[in-house]
């Protein structure tokens, strides 16, 4: 594989992990608040724990990336 092939595949992992990340935490917001608006339930504890868990898990994505990026860069 080219050095420039990998440099883009990362890049576009980022692009990627960010979008996905903003698009579950807007869908599991909506979603929660959809699903027990009738239920006296504690809703800013579980749109909280899925924000947590959907930010984690993205941050994690964005940082091996860029871990990647940061070693593709150095060999050139």
């Amino acid at each position: 594989m080219n050095k420039y092939s990998k440099l883009i595949i990362n890049l576009i992992a980022i692009i990627l992990s960010i979008i996905i990340g903003y698009i579950c935490t807007v869908f599991s917001i909506f979603f929660f608040l959809g699903r027990h608006a009738e239920k006296k339930m504690n809703n800013e504890l579980i749109i909280t724990i899925g924000i947590f868990l959907v930010f984690i898990i993205t941050i994690t994505i964005i940082v091996y990336c860029i871990k990647n990026l940061w070693k593709i860069l150095k060999k050139q």
